[in-house]
C-alpha cells in the first residue's frame, strides 16, 4: 500500500480541460480539485483565497496521488506549467523506513518521563506541512501549561495561567514554507524556574515567563502535525518512545526514508 502523506498543492493553467486523478487516502476516497479564478486547477489543496471562494473551509488531501490525466493524456508534473507549493514528497510502494516516528495529523504521544525546571529538551523533526503542534508541556493532570507550534515561517509559544492564555512568536528568515522543505529541523526548550527558552534550529530564540513552570511534569509530542520526529533528547540523552504513557496513532519507527 502507498504510504499516506500530505501532498502539497499542484496547480496547472488550463481552460475547459478534463482532469482526472487517482488518490489513496485513509478513510476517504476523493481527491480535492479546485478550479481557480484564472482558469488554473489545484490538486490536493488550494490557496486560502480559492478555498474561501469555494466555501470549502480548510480542505486538504492527506494521501498519495498518482496517474493524473489531462484530456486523457498522462500529465507531466515536471512541466513548466505546474507550480508546486510546499514540499512534495514521494510515495513508494515499498519504502525504506527509518527509526523516526510518523505522525499523521491528529496523532500524539506522551513519553514516560518526568521533566521540570533545569531540564533541557530537544525535538528533531521533518514536516510535510508548514503548520502543526510540535510539543505541549503539561502538568500531572494533563492540563497544558505551554504549547509550541509551527506557523509558516514562525514558531508560536502559547502559555496558560489560570484561564488566561498568552502567545509569543519567533519569526524566522525564509519563506512561508520554511518548515516543509524536506529538511530536518529542531526545537529546543530550556526549562527554568519561572520561564522557558525556546530555540529554533540552533538560531533564533525567545525566553518567555511562565508563572506555572514549576508545575510542568509531562511532554506531549505532536497533535495536528504531519511528519516525522526522532526520539527527543532530554538533557542530551535520547528518550525512547517505545513504551509511552499514551500513544494516539503515532507509527513508531515507521518514517518513510524517501518521502521526507
Amino acid at each position: 500500500a502507498l504510504i499516506p502523506l500530505l501532498k502539497a498543492v499542484v496547480s496547472t493553467q488550463s481552460t475547459g480541460d478534463d482532469m482526472a486523478a487517482n488518490g489513496v487516502l485513509r478513510g476517504q476516497n476523493y481527491v480535492p480539485l479546485f478550479e481557480m479564478d484564472d482558469n488554473g486547477i489545484c490538486v490536493g489543496g488550494a490557496p486560502p483565497d480559492v478555498l474561501s471562494a469555494n466555501q470549502v473551509g480548510n480542505a486538504m488531501f492527506v494521501g498519495c496521488i498518482s496517474d493524473i490525466e489531462l484530456n486523457n493524456v498522462a500529465f507531466n508534473p515536471g512541466s513548466s506549467d505546474v507550480t508546486v507549493v510546499g514540499h512534495l514528497p514521494l510515495c513508494m510502494e515499498t519504502p525504506q523506513l527509518t527509526p523516526s516516528h510518523y505522525f499523521g495529523g491528529d496523532a500524539y504521544i506522551v513519553p514516560d518521563v518526568i521533566v521540570g525546571p533545569a531540564d533541557a529538551i530537544e525535538i528533531r523533526f521533518r514536516s510535510s506541512r508548514q503548520t502543526g503542534e510540535i510539543v505541549s508541556l503539561m502538568d500531572l493532570y494533563n492540563s497544558t501549561v505551554v504549547r509550541v507550534a509551527l506557523d509558516n515561517y514562525m514558531v508560536t509559544i502559547s502559555t496558560k495561567e489560570e484561564e488566561e492564555e498568552s502567545s509569543y512568536v519567533i519569526e524566522l528568515e525564509g519563506s512561508d514554507m520554511y518548515f516543509c522543505d524536506g529538511n530536518s529541523h529542531s526545537i529546543a526548550l530550556q526549562l527554568n524556574l519561572s520561564s522557558i527558552t525556546v530555540t529554533v534550529d540552533n538560531g533564533a530564540s525567545l525566553t518567555v515567563e511562565v508563572a506555572e513552570s514549576e508545575e510542568i511534569s509531562r511532554l506531549r509530542l505532536g497533535d495536528q502535525f504531519i511528519g516525522c520526529m526522532e526520539d527527543p533528547l532530554v538533557n542530551g540523552s535520547p528518550l525512547s518512545l517505545t513504551y509511552p504513557l499514551d500513544n494516539s496513532g503515532v507509527m513508531l519507527n515507521s518514517c518513510p526514508d524517501q518521502t521526507f
